[in-house]
């Protein structure tokens, strides 16, 4: 079995599923406009971070983006707005058993590791962003309020 399209097919049915009504363009100038945000949260100082893409007919992603940054002021995004299938600079993991599931999209930029994580464990769902330094393995969790 080929676990790369396993993964990708869950990571299609998860973003299929998990989208939440936000204008993106509330939080992050950008002159393209995006179908779903998946995700979106404001750190202890005031910034935002937002995982985000668009979709097929079919309503399931084909492109998928991180930005982080203040309110209409983007400090990263990544990977490149260019970036023709986005999708692949991610990976992905799932594990699930009954009442449990834990989902982690992950990406390395210039020496961090971010990790969203989706868990849910007996109907108790949390989602939060992990920062990771390369460096020296510590990490941070910023979000303190997810939409």
């Amino acid at each position: 079995m080929d676990y790369n399209k396993c993964f990708f097919g869950i990571l299609v049915c998860f973003l299929s599923f998990q989208s939440y009504a936000i204008n993106l363009e509330d939080y992050f100038n950008s002159s393209y406009s995006f179908d779903k945000v998946y995700f979106l949260c404001e750190t202890d100082k005031g910034k935002f971070i937002a995982l985000y893409g668009d979709v097929n007919n079919e309503k399931k992603p084909v492109s998928l983006f991180y930005s982080y940054g203040y309110k209409n002021k983007t400090e990263i995004t990544y990977p490149s707005l260019d970036l023709k299938n986005s999708l692949k600079a991610f990976e992905y993991k799932y594990y699930s058993r009954p009442l449990t599931s834990y989902l982690f999209i992950t990406f390395n930029n210039k020496g961090y590791s971010y990790t969203l994580k989706d868990t849910q464990e007996n109907g108790v769902e949390s989602i939060s962003l992990g920062v990771r330094t390369l460096k020296n393995d510590k990490e941070y969790n910023f979000c303190v309020k997810v939409f």
